[in-house]
């Protein structure tokens, strides 16, 4: 057992490493990551921009609808939330997501926030074709813009070759590369927003079109920020997920799974658990010989453990909880686009 005194001096010196001889592993029950329904999966600490702990995560993989959040940031870079959109022949002859999903038809005006909502709530992946050609032109040029950005991202192990994530051969990424991705989101308000939407409704054309999110824990749990969903024959299930934690928000993302819900909130559950004063006390193992009595996989938790914390105000979206300053922005950003039920 480790002296109270010496537990004592570590919590007294908050996150940090403690020059303090390292405690054997044994001095606490270490809990391993768990064995969840995934084929790949990665868990990563939003403050400290650092692995808390993964699994072939680089591992290519289809990546279903997981592909709609980097459509999301390239649509807010380079289109107006408030420009009109017609709906092409192509976009409208997208297969749907699943019967009884509300869908564009062609030759309907669109607003292109309505369209980036349809996208992100319900995964809409007609109105993912319509943003596409409303910004490129055609999916192919804007395929070719997604693998640009995403070269840019630092996502080495991706391909993308349409807006929406369908399967189709050479469209792929990895769980590092989609923890890549899910980092960049944060620096984009107005795809935050859009993403922790539950339910939304238009009028289009004489329509009214209701909309409900894919990602069922939207609006369910308040320390879940949302992002992103898929779900494919290729890929299985995927999820990225964004949460609020006690110890500092976390991504994660799962992929190949059968249950995504179920395996996210298992990883969640245990990477919530890191980077406390347990992990702090031993973060100098990870740079000496003793570390070597270790666990493999709690390395990458003291590397994590040892990454200095980013000083002064945090940005929006990094390591704290969205703040009603940013809601505020988002409604500047979209004025009457965004449906209600938030």
């Amino acid at each position: 057992m480790i002296p109270a005194a010496l537990v004592s001096l570590a919590l007294s010196f908050g996150p940090g490493p403690l020059h303090a001889p390292v405690p054997p592993a044994t001095a606490y029950p270490l809990s391993p990551p768990p064995v969840v329904d995934a084929v790949a999966w990665k868990a990563w600490s939003v403050p400290a921009d650092a692995e808390i702990g993964s699994l072939d995560a680089d591992r290519q993989r289809p990546l279903a609808s997981l592909t709609k959040l980097l459509t999301a940031i390239l649509v807010v870079e380079n289109a107006g939330l408030l420009e009109s959109s017609t709906i092409s022949a192509t976009a409208a002859a997208t297969p749907i997501g699943y019967i009884g999903q509300p869908a564009t038809r062609q030759g309907e005006v669109w607003l292109v926030g309505q369209l980036l909502e349809m996208m992100m709530v319900q995964s809409s992946n007609d109105a993912a074709v319509a943003l596409a050609e409303h910004v490129s032109g055609s999916v192919a040029a804007f395929a070719e813009l997604m693998n640009g950005r995403a070269a840019e991202i630092g996502m080495n192990d991706s391909q993308f070759r349409n807006p929406n994530g369908l399967d189709v051969e050479g469209h792929y990424s990895s769980a590092s590369d989609l923890i890549r991705l899910g980092v960049e989101a944060l620096d984009h308000p107005a795809v935050l927003g859009v993403v922790r939407v539950r339910q939304a409704s238009f009028e289009i054309g004489g329509r009214q079109l209701e909309i409900t999110a894919t990602n069922r824990d939207v609006g369910v749990y308040p320390e879940f920020l949302g992002l992103r969903t898929g779900d494919t024959l290729m890929a299985g299930q995927t999820l990225l997920a964004y949460v609020q934690a006690p110890r500092g928000d976390i991504l994660a993302v799962v992929l190949g799974s059968g249950d995504r819900r179920a395996a996210s909130r298992a990883l969640i559950a245990w990477a919530s658990q890191a980077l406390g004063p347990r992990d702090y006390l031993l973060a100098p193992a990870a740079q000496s010989a003793s570390g070597d009595t270790l666990p493999d996989w709690y390395h990458k938790r003291l590397e994590a453990a040892l990454t200095p914390l980013p000083t002064g105000e945090p940005t929006s979206g990094r390591g704290s909880p969205l703040t009603d300053a940013l809601d505020a922005r988002l409604s500047e950003l979209m004025p009457g686009v965004l449906g209600g039920g938030r």
